[in-house]
């Protein structure tokens, strides 16, 4: 008798947990090498196994599943760390070269007042580079050929507990080089691209209809151009949970799709001879595959666009094959395809959103086929959202609790906003004057709708904030699983235990002393401190003319990740950009936080205060009359056990001078934030003496342009003998001032937490 082939679905699991070991760094080359050969050893000693039993268990599914699970987990894992490999072999050296390049502009284009960046196609090889290109002299489109001089930058971003990875980004996009232009000009033309034709359909969109939020979701929709969302759009659409809806994804697609099945079967069933030849609904399948590859491709063809097409694909051949496969084991083949052909695919969120989708989707459908279509489209909503958020939350660090509500409205709305949309855009495009006013009707309509949906964004009921680890992302996921399956009312009641550790997850706060983190805000400011039950933030990192702020990117995530529901005090040094650019976000998202320094209540020399233990003592300004760098509030922080740190704000020699005539000794603290981000004029030798410290923290950006902090500066340190981290090289530091004992550096993140594919701690190599 032959054997049963083993479960797809459990093998896709294996697969998939392979390769998210490989990505996250959780599984090395030797490990991966040790579970194939174990995988081997196991399938050999099964099929020995199989001449002397022949039982149903020995011989089911589950148990050639448990034989090749080892041997696929292993494989998948080392595929995964092939990808990797071959992925980081690709990037250009470190450098800061000005280097010559001649290629094509693929994708769109992202144009801002600032600067234009944009992705490009250098060849040979054909490598891929991200360019930002300030003023440039001439409007760079999809598919120009360019010759540029290009100044080549690191592939290396903030390092913070929370906030968007964008070293992480920049490797899934396998980028080669960051690099900025320094000068360039056209070669010889581009021919037609399906991006060449997506630049100009969007651009002839803003062009005839403005620049209003509704004329952005149309361009979204209509050729996948996204360019037309400012941050506030992104953030009402976060907050809201409907951004899947303007994202071209497996709704869209699927929708597409549906339109060309119903269009392919109708035009087939015109004639009985095609029928009698194939059937319509064989036919319909055909050309739903085809229609949606045809948006998709207009969509840009992107790596969502793809992972959704495949996944609309899959389900379309369930649906139309004669052997009506459970949608299960359709999903568990999908997931096989996908990882093998991009390994790399458990690093993207909307991998794990449109798979959990789909899984859920099935999951809820067993033996549930008699609801109404009313109660099952209510039940797959909720079961949804509710499925979905604890993923949502870990790579997002909030979700949308009005989402529930508002996609019930919003995705059936859904199928008639689209095909509108499409074909609405299309007729335009070939006959403005009679279709371009309806367009303009359409998006007015859309422009209402996001102004509504900016408003349920604001308030505060609208959506829950936390960023969980995977270990309480995983069980809440588990815990939906139980709680929307068909089973008795004990396995719910687990589900319910499984969603609590997410749910009462505590801010994170020491028992005892202080936890002092020195933020990677780039070239700027930003101290988080804490005590057993109060939070202090010191300066709010920098704010950019491109319209980048660390407040809102950087801080704020952070302190979600940080479980901080609150923050009781925002100190602003001084009025400095580097130090106040972030302070409006952080307002707006703390509003109870009581305003000091820069903008609140002056910090006088003198005036302190006790938290849980802890002494808060203002050491500079005297007097309101300083201004520039030297009016910083210097603050200092003291443990009752004497663990102290200084705060120094942008202070230079002329503060630091004062500081010691007025306070002297006092000034002795074991860890120092270094004045001015480590500028040659201060961390004076005489400053220095006095403070005596230990341990010292440069917040400064990484090869920044003034080269902070100077060589002097170290050199100061060193002679002294005092640790030297900056957060340009070392990412996010925490430092812990104990109740009882010395101050000590606790972690860098670059150390804490190395990924294949991030940059090493800087440290070394800079000292």
């Amino acid at each position: 008798m032959t054997a049963p082939m083993p479960d797809v679905r459990w093998l896709a699991v294996s697969a998939l947990l392979g390769a998210t070991a490989a990505v996250v760094g959780w599984i090395t080359p030797i490990a991966a090498s040790i579970a194939i050969i174990a995988g081997f050893a196991l399938a050999g000693l099964y099929w020995r196994s199989q001449r002397h039993a022949d039982t149903p268990l020995t011989r089911s599914p589950q148990a050639i599943t448990m034989a090749f699970g080892p041997l696929v987990f292993g494989l998948w894992a080392a595929v995964s760390l092939i990808a990797i490999h071959h992925t980081l072999a690709q990037r250009w050296p470190a450098a800061t070269d000005l280097v010559d390049v001649q290629g094509h502009v693929v994708d769109l284009p992202d144009r801002s007042p600032a600067r234009l960046r944009f992705r490009f196609k250098a060849g040979p090889p054909n490598d891929l580079l991200w360019l930002s290109w300030y003023q440039p002299p001439f409007d760079v489109k999809a598919g120009d050929c360019l010759e540029l001089r290009v100044r080549q930058r690191d592939l290396r971003g903030l390092a913070n507990v929370g906030g968007f990875d964008y070293e992480a980004w920049l490797f899934r996009q396998r980028f080669a080089a960051r690099a900025s232009v320094v000068e360039g000009e056209r070669c010889a033309p581009q021919n037609w691209t399906v991006d060449r034709w997506r630049d100009r359909m969007g651009q002839r969109l803003a062009d005839g209809l403005g620049q209003r939020s509704g004329v952005a979701v149309v361009r979204a929709l209509l050729v996948g151009d996204r360019r037309g969302f400012d941050d506030a759009m992104w953030n009402t659409l976060r907050r809201t949970g409907v951004g899947h809806l303007v994202a071209i994804s497996g709704l869209h697609i699927g929708l597409v799709a549906g339109l060309g099945f119903w269009l392919g079967s109708w035009a087939w069933r015109r004639s009985a001879r095609l029928c009698l030849l194939w059937p319509a609904p064989l036919a319909g399948g055909v050309a739903a595959v085809v229609i949606a590859g045809l948006y998709a491709t207009a969509a840009g063809w992107s790596v969502s666009t793809q992972r959704a097409w495949l996944m609309v694909a899959m389900l379309v051949w369930a649906l139309t094959s004669p052997m009506r496969p459970p949608l299960g084991r359709v999903l568990a083949v999908a997931v096989l395809v996908l990882l093998l052909l991009d390994p790399l695919a458990p690093m993207d969120p909307g991998f794990w959103l449109s798979v959990g989708a789909v899984a859920l989707i099935a999951w809820m459908l067993q033996g549930r086929s008699r609801a109404g279509s009313l109660s099952l489209l209510l039940r797959l909503q909720v079961g949804l959202s509710l499925g979905l958020a604890p993923i949502a939350l870990f790579w997002f660090g909030e979700t949308s609790i009005s989402g529930v509500l508002l996609n019930l409205v919003l995705v059936p709305l859904s199928t008639l906003i689209v095909p509108a949309t499409l074909l609405l855009g299309l007729a335009a495009s070939v006959l403005p004057g009679v279709f371009g006013p309806l367009l303009a009707v359409l998006a007015e309509a859309l422009t209402t709708g996001m102004d509504w949906l900016t408003w349920v964004g604001d308030q505060s009921w609208s959506r829950a904030i936390a960023s969980p680890n995977a270990v309480l992302a995983l069980a809440a996921v588990l815990g939906s699983l139980c709680l929307l399956a068909p089973w008795k009312q004990h396995w719910r009641a687990m589900g319910v235990l499984l969603w609590l550790p997410l749910i009462l997850t505590s801010p994170k706060y020491p028992d005892a002393g202080a936890w002092v983190d020195v933020l990677d805000v780039g070239q700027g400011t930003s101290v988080l401190v804490r005590t057993r039950n109060h939070s202090l933030l010191y300066d709010a990192g920098p704010a950019y003319r491109s319209g980048f702020d660390t407040g809102e990117a950087v801080i704020i995530p952070t302190l979600r990740a940080e479980g901080l529901r609150r923050l009781d005090r925002l100190v602003i040094s001084h009025g400095d950009t580097d130090h106040s650019g972030g302070a409006e976000a952080i307002g707006r998202a703390f509003p109870a936080a009581e305003r000091w320094g820069y903008g609140g209540r002056p910090c006088l020399a003198g005036d302190s205060w006790m938290w849980d233990g802890v002494r808060f003592e203002w050491m500079h300004p005297a007097s309101t009359s300083v201004d520039g760098n030297n009016a910083s509030c210097v603050l200092r922080i003291e443990t009752g056990g004497g663990a102290s740190m200084l705060l120094t704000g942008d202070i230079e020699a002329i503060a630091e001078r004062a500081l010691i005539e007025r306070v002297g000794r006092r000034l002795r603290s074991d860890v120092l934030l270094v004045s001015h981000h480590g500028s040659a004029g201060a961390s004076t030798t005489e400053f220095l003496d006095h403070v005596q410290p230990t341990v010292a923290l440069a917040p400064a950006g990484w090869r920044n342009r003034w080269q902070f902090p100077r060589v002097a500066v170290r050199d100061r340190l060193a002679h002294r003998g005092v640790a030297l981290a900056v957060t340009g090289e070392s990412g996010q530091i925490r430092i812990a001032l104990p109740e009882h004992g010395d101050a000590a550096l606790i972690w860098r993140y670059r150390q804490r937490y190395q990924r294949p594919w991030r940059a090493a701690d800087g440290t070394a190599q800079a000292s």
